[in-house]
């Protein structure tokens, strides 16, 4: 079973190339088209090769996109694949509308693999993403959450928890006691800024 990696995605461009952009992926969504149960359906980015003449064979691109919107001269939408992001389809995209940019923020939590690109914050300021589980602690407490930055998740911890957490030993602490008595999960990681 694969781990799958939930991304957002902001697209910026000019007006034409946005437009374009924006007109295949509703059409590659409302094609009429037989979808095999257990496959992925209209929004599967294959399709999005298979736009450009790829063959989908030939690249990973086992997730799909959903949630698109038009914001004005952005894209919004989410995308769910497996293991990690498809930079390969993004990099192509970019290459065929030259004047697109995606801007993205991603985690997959089984594999504890956090990334992103936006490095200046422009549309995703945030560079921690908090996992808190309570376990037998705090049964109550569930919570996947994006900080930008370490001293505002930790403030936020505090606040729910009810117990003062300042410092990464403190917060080290409440991760171990979680871990050891409670069958709980106390973890905070730092986004990696991926370039290209």
């Amino acid at each position: 079973m694969a781990n799958y990696f939930i991304s957002k995605y902001v697209v910026e461009g000019n007006k034409q190339d946005i437009d374009s952009f924006y007109e295949m992926m509703m059409r590659l969504k409302n094609a009429d088209r037989q979808v095999e149960p257990g496959h992925f359906g209209n929004t599967w980015l294959g399709y999005i090769l298979e736009e450009f003449g790829e063959d989908p064979e030939e690249y990973m691109c086992r997730g799909e996109w959903y949630d698109l919107t038009r914001d004005g001269d952005l894209l919004r939408f989410k995308a769910e694949t497996e293991w990690g992001p498809c930079h390969e389809i993004r990099r192509m995209v970019e290459a065929k509308y030259p004047s697109l940019k995606f801007y993205y923020i991603g985690e997959n939590d089984a594999d504890e693999e956090y990334e992103k690109n936006d490095k200046e914050g422009k549309y995703f300021p945030e560079n921690y993403y908090l996992s808190l589980f309570g376990g037998d602690f705090m049964p109550e407490i569930d919570v996947m959450k994006r900080f930008v930055t370490k001293e505002d998740a930790y403030k936020y911890i505090s606040e729910l928890t009810d117990r003062s957490i300042t410092n990464d030993k403190e917060f080290e602490t409440l991760q171990n006691e979680w871990d050891e008595g409670g069958g709980g999960v106390c973890s905070l990681a730092e986004y990696n800024c991926i370039v290209g």
